[in-house]
């Protein structure tokens, strides 16, 4: 029997993904972004493009449209990947399947999962976070355990302090795996003073980083799906434009996100047909930047019956193509 293929019609054009673009760019030079921590406003007071109020930073379009143009030739050609899964979330509850109970999960468990992704070929981060330990010593452990039980599953991407950041760092230099650190906006427009604290911290080390976020519909980005979309991408090329004025030589990547937001529970709504519409757009539009993108079929366990199953055949047949 031939494969069956599975087609969505539709989305964004050209046109609407060049107005995102602008749209993005005058929120960039005329909103801009929050920075909270004086030596990276040093580092940029200077350049040319770059205007500062207090801790507000603005960018001219025209810098912006530079940054992006080096970050894109500094990718690597990739060619369409075939499907793959990835593990996430470093959930701080599991199912345990010989009780049927909720309970935290424990070091043992991180193992035995990341075993299974491995055996499975996926890839991606640890998922579960061990709670039988000290908060940072779970931290390091955590890389410890996806690194010793896998090949393609890489940490939690988590870290409270620059201490925990330097010991998973040098693991990685030990062990020779590639490491980096994702800078999250947090939204609206603003950077983290932690993550920001961490980038200075390696600049010499020339690490890797990548601009992402998690805005969320009508809580911390506009009520509207192309306002959303505007302020997503407004906030991860600002994030890259300026990790890109103060990296010396590092590698800097980003990548867009939007979620949908259930405001009577407050909380994601991972595995909605929103959901599902948002991870089609930002497809589009990571192709429009030439960046990468998950095309995601997140969603909470909260349905144990037949209709979770129908329901997930069909997500997934969205992004099947």
């Amino acid at each position: 029997m031939e494969k069956v293929n599975y087609y969505v019609s539709g989305g964004l054009n050209e046109d609407q993904l060049q107005k995102i673009h602008q749209s993005a760019l005058t929120v960039i030079e005329e909103v801009g972004i929050e920075v909270p921590h004086q030596e990276v406003l040093r580092l940029v007071s200077n350049q040319p493009g770059v205007s500062i109020k207090g801790q507000r930073v603005y960018f001219e379009p025209d810098l912006v449209e530079r940054c992006l143009k080096e970050i894109q030739e500094s990718q690597s050609a990739t060619k369409e990947e075939e499907f793959q899964l990835s593990t996430t979330g470093y959930a701080s509850k599991i199912l345990d399947l010989d009780t049927g109970e909720i309970r935290e999960p424990h070091s043992q468990d991180l193992i035995e999962m990341t075993k299974l992704a491995d055996v499975l070929g996926m890839r991606g981060c640890a998922p579960i976070f061990p709670k039988d330990l000290p908060e940072e010593l779970a931290e390091i452990t955590t890389y410890k355990l996806c690194w010793q039980n896998s090949r393609d599953i890489g940490g939690a991407g988590i870290f409270s302090s620059v201490k925990v950041f330097e010991y998973i760092y040098e693991m990685a230099q030990a062990i020779g795996r590639p490491f980096g650190f994702g800078m999250h906006m947090i939204s609206p427009l603003k950077c983290d003073p932690f993550l920001l604290e961490i980038a200075v911290h390696f600049l010499d080390r020339k690490i890797n980083m990548r601009v992402g976020n998690m805005p969320m519909i009508g809580a911390t980005s506009p009520i509207f799906l192309t306002g959303s979309l505007v302020q997503s991408v407004a906030e991860v090329l600002a994030g890259a434009t300026l990790l890109k004025l103060i990296s010396r030589g590092g590698k800097v990547s980003f990548g867009p996100f939007v979620h949908s937001f259930d405001m009577k529970y407050s909380n994601i709504v991972y595995g909605s047909p929103e959901y599902v519409l948002i991870n089609l757009a930002i497809c589009q539009i990571a192709q429009f930047y030439g960046t990468s993108s998950v095309r995601r079929i997140d969603k909470h366990r909260w349905l144990k019956h037949v209709y979770s199953t129908y329901r997930n055949r069909h997500y997934k047949a969205a992004f099947c193509g």
